[in-house]
């Protein structure tokens, strides 16, 4: 339930009952893989805890070979330091339905509805979403960046509907209908099953033009600034919602969460089942930095023919979540063939570089529509990770080719006594067509002790 009125500083919190049900049922819903920052991958685990009290601990499956008595489930690995954790599970994949798109990255999906008022508001101050995991959600106009309404359905993303806003006018929110017309000006109110959208050189030289909802594809608000706060934390539902927590804290008997979205300070209260949390990623601390978050020293990326590719961080090369073999990421960064990134690093002791590379599953979408079906998988890529040792290149790893829809390839390199990093993405097969190449999850990592 939320206790605060919209249009007031604002800070979710979140908390998260019953984390460590003993029933079956509700044992197997928390079961997901956990990425240690060693290296190590520990299959189907169930996280118990993840605090600075209590540290990292995850539980085995009981098939896992781990030692336990009788009928007693195997004891929690652990405990192992918070920062110990990479990564818990995968990020949710967008629901088809409505959601809304925050101005820090969250994303809050709506409950489906089918009434007239529809399960989103807005007015000039504030936005009010019907969720099914949280209850009626509200937050400040300032902080939201987008609404999806019909685009869910169709399974169009707001990065894709972003493409064609490069002409949207300056200042103006942007409303995207069925069939592909858009029409700039002042959103007014959502609400009634209509988007209210006040149209002209001042915006108020008629009355709105009532758009119903059903005609809208989405709905694109103006103004949205960055976070003030960065997150400190990722956090999945079932439901499809990805929140950015500025506090995390998970406990044996319970847990609770800051979400921040615009990283504003008084907090809101919202109650949640923690069996429906499906996704945990530490985003900032001392023992993991991402590629994603760093300034490299060098981007090149040389033209095949003549159309040239920036680089996507967090993103793949349209703007949509990282994804390569069917496994989502949050972080990483994203390529075209041929490519190269440099990055200074800390030439210490127990600093390694990891990442899981392969072909973005955009590229294997966009071989599906093409006119002409292809003979051999969409994309191919080589990756090689060199360290630059005493201003020499020192070839650490090498991939063999990469072809789009295979599993992600993880890589591992070792990078004391290095004073530079470089990533190459080359291309393979067919020079470099539809080469999307994903540096997934990349990071330094300090793997002896926290620096």
């Amino acid at each position: 339930m939320i206790h605060r009125t919209p249009d007031a500083p604002a800070l979710l919190v979140l908390v998260l009952c019953s984390l460590f049900s003993p029933s079956a049922a509700s044992a197997e819903t928390h079961r997901r893989d956990a990425l240690l920052r060693d290296g190590r991958t520990v299959e189907s685990a169930r996280l118990v805890a993840w605090s600075e009290a209590s540290g990292l601990m995850l539980r085995l499956p009981e098939d896992s070979g781990a030692a336990h008595e009788g009928d007693d489930p195997p004891a929690p690995l652990g405990p192992l330091r918070q920062n110990d954790l990479v990564r818990w599970g995968r990020p949710p994949e967008q629901a088809s339905t409505p959601h809304v798109l925050l101005a820090d990255g969250s994303r809050v999906t709506a409950a489906d509805s089918w009434e007239a008022d529809g399960s989103v508001r807005l007015d000039a101050h504030g936005l009010w979403v019907r969720t099914e995991l949280f209850g009626e959600l509200a937050a400040p106009r300032a902080t939201v960046r987008w609404i999806v309404f019909e685009a869910a359905r169709e399974g169009t993303s707001a990065a894709q509907l972003a493409d064609s806003s490069h002409d949207q006018a300056v200042g103006a929110d942007r409303v995207y209908l069925v069939g592909g017309d858009r029409l700039d000006g002042r959103i007014v109110a959502v609400d009634g099953g209509a988007v209210s959208l006040a149209v002209g050189a001042s915006n108020s030289e008629s009355a709105p033009v009532q758009i119903a909802l059903e005609r809208v594809l989405a709905v694109r608000l103006n103004g949205a600034g960055a976070p003030a706060t960065p997150a400190a934390c990722a956090v999945g539902f079932a439901d499809g919602s990805l929140l950015l927590a500025e506090r995390v804290s998970v406990e044996p008997d319970g847990a609770s969460l800051s979400v921040a979205p615009s990283g504003l300070a008084d907090p809101l209260a919202v109650e949640a089942e923690a069996s429906d949390v499906t996704f945990l990623q530490p985003l900032s601390g001392d023992a993991v930095t991402y590629l994603s978050d760093l300034k490299p020293v060098d981007y090149q990326q040389p033209p095949y023919f003549d159309l040239s590719w920036r680089l996507g961080a967090d993103k793949n090369l349209r703007g949509e979540p990282l994804s390569s073999g069917g496994e989502r990421r949050l972080k990483g960064l994203a390529v075209h063939a041929a490519s190269r990134l440099v990055y200074r690093v800390d030439p210490g002791q127990g600093l390694r570089f990891q990442c899981e590379v392969g072909v973005d599953d955009s590229a294997v979408r966009d071989a599906e529509l093409a006119a002409e079906p292809r003979q051999a998988a969409p994309g191919s890529v080589v990756f090689r990770v060199y360290r630059i040792v005493e201003g020499a290149l020192d070839l650490a790893h090498e991939t063999p080719v990469i072809r789009g829809g295979e599993a992600p390839t993880p890589i591992d390199v070792d990078l004391a006594g290095a004073a530079g990093l470089v990533l190459v993405a080359d291309f393979a097969d067919r020079g470099d067509e539809l080469d999307h190449a994903d540096w997934l999850d990349a990071r330094l990592v300090w793997v002896d002790e926290t620096p």
